[in-house]
């Protein structure tokens, strides 16, 4: 009971700085986009931090072990809301600093901040989604290797560090297509013989092939999300990479800045970012290269990236990586040193490999393959989860609701259809 009070307590706490941090925010004039991520991370970030409240005020009352076990880890020192406090203050003293109607952060300096509350949204969300929170494992896991990491690195060099081995964030990419999942859409994905043969044997790889729009991106965000908490173990890694994401700012073709799509170095870099901030004794490694090379302003060519990435799947007794979209890396000569440096991996160690991709490759045709094609069971559940949104003569008719769903899952074929498109676009009343 007490952890449980104790949760809130922090949870409350927590909230007024964000409501504080989120003020001064808002009262900035002409900060630009910078002022309006922020201001809409810590905004998403209040209404998950609410939800987390709801949900230990409910569980107050109950006698359970698992609920005060994890309240005790989300509380403690160093755990997700004393993570989330001192980057709301961090944010604060800056603002105050420069005072509170003028913007004093460097690019630099708030995409640092922004990467920071990111990972911490993830790990929020991940929890309201689990039973119990068994979020403490997780948040265990993540900073583990923190003590031994200060004996190499300083404090405030340790954000240095991660960004100097990427700036690239494809966890929050794959968070971000995962909000367009209907529930219950996509379950059927993990219950395939492919995929099922794919997650019991090592060393394997999977070609999820599909055209256009057919969902292939969020089945790769609903395997990565699986493994995440099917795979939870600190010997297991899950990294992902959303190569299209590079370029596009949603899996629609909204293009705002050309991407490092093709650069190799800089996706192979974003998988070892993710091992390293996840697993100590990978951390450890690279942290005595960014020692070795920082001061000279250098960072790892792509035989060091990879190199680096063979000790890293060698520490680990498996490691899943998650490639989105191979296709839309143009430069097939690019396309294929890519495939082939995953592959080497796999010579070194347990390294499976899942790849979604609208062509097959020459180094591809020995992977298992599973076509991908728009399900009509998710059609129907996401049609199901928008019908009530439509007029009350709808609701109040079992019969049409039938005719809908058929109409649009007839109409809509192969093709994976999202947010309001299935009916704003296919059904007139």
């Amino acid at each position: 009971m007490a952890e449980l009070f104790g949760l809130v307590a922090s949870i409350v706490t927590v909230l007024d700085l964000s409501a504080k941090v989120l003020g001064y925010i808002n009262a900035v004039k002409d900060a630009g986009n910078d002022r309006a991520r922020c201001g809409l991370e810590l905004a998403n970030m209040h209404g998950l931090l609410e939800k987390l409240k709801y949900r230990a005020q409910r569980q107050e009352s109950a006698d359970s072990k698992a609920w005060r076990k994890t309240a005790k880890g989300l509380a403690k020192q160093d755990g997700l809301l004393d993570q989330f406090k001192r980057a709301l203050q961090r944010l604060e003293r800056g603002l105050e600093k420069a005072g509170k109607f003028r913007w004093k952060f460097q690019k630099e300096e708030i995409q640092d901040i922004l990467g920071h509350l990111e990972r911490l949204k993830s790990y929020l969300v991940a929890s309201l989604q689990m039973d119990h929170f068994e979020l403490s494992t997780a948040i265990k896991d993540d900073t583990k290797h923190v003590p031994y990491l200060r004996s190499i690195i300083e404090d405030s060099d340790r954000k240095a560090f991660i960004n100097w081995i990427s700036s690239s964030n494809h966890p929050a990419e794959y968070e971000s297509i995962l909000q367009l999942r209907q529930s219950g859409t996509a379950e059927w994905f993990t219950s395939t013989p492919q995929v099922k043969g794919w997650l019991a044997q090592a060393k394997t790889t999977l070609l999820c092939r599909g055209n256009l729009g057919t969902g292939k991106s969020m089945l790769a965000a609903v395997m990565i999300e699986y493994l995440q908490k099917s795979a939870r173990s600190k010997t297991v890694g899950v990294t992902c990479v959303f190569i299209h994401r590079e370029k596009n700012n949603s899996p629609r073709d909204n293009d705002h800045a050309p991407g490092n799509m093709d650069n190799v170095s800089e996706l192979l870099a974003g998988l070892l970012k993710q091992l390293v901030q996840h697993h100590g004794n990978v951390a450890d490694s690279v942290a005595q290269l960014y020692k070795k090379f920082a001061k000279e302003e250098k960072k790892l060519s792509e035989s060091g990236i990879i190199n680096a990435l063979k000790e890293a799947v060698e520490a680990l007794s498996t490691v899943y990586i998650v490639i989105d979209a191979l296709d839309e890396c143009t430069n097939a000569n690019e396309r294929d040193r890519l495939v082939k440096h995953l592959q080497s991996l796999q010579s070194r160690a347990d390294v499976r490999l899942m790849i979604t991709s609208r062509i097959v490759t020459a180094e591809l045709l020995s992977a298992t393959k599973l076509e991908v094609k728009a399900h009509p069971w998710d059609i129907k559940r996401y049609v199901v989860g928008r019908i009530q949104k439509l007029p009350a003569f709808v609701q109040s008719d079992g019969e049409l609701q039938v005719k809908i769903q058929d109409v649009i899952t007839a109409s809509v074929g192969d093709v994976y259809v999202s947010r309001d498109e299935l009916l704003s676009d296919r059904l007139l009343i």
